[in-house]
């Protein structure tokens, strides 16, 4: 099978996820893991408003912007997920 990457150098990867890492090995896209070392429970705390798509979407954009500073010109892939729980799932914290 042909590698689907062909661009110059090596991607990025600026999480230290396992399963992301495995599907880009599996695509044959050449990598490096550098995770990003970011505060993700403050992120999280300034977008309290903002939906788990858009989090997770912030929680990105922090990473590959992290990664990207020590690596300029390099292409930098930043991932995260979220889970959203419905409300009426939501059960009462103890106290």
């Amino acid at each position: 099978m042909p590698a689907l990457w062909i661009g110059p150098g090596r991607v990025v990867l600026a999480s230290k996820s396992e399963s992301r890492h495995a599907i880009l090995d599996a695509a044959g896209i050449p990598h490096e893991v550098l995770p990003a070392e970011i505060d993700e429970r403050k992120v999280e705390g300034c977008a309290a408003d903002r939906s788990a798509v858009q989090v997770a979407a912030l929680l990105a954009r922090e990473k590959a912007c992290k990664v990207s500073a020590c690596r300029p010109g390099t292409l930098v892939v930043g991932a995260d997920q979220t889970l959203a729980i419905p409300r009426a799932c939501r059960f009462p914290r103890n106290s």
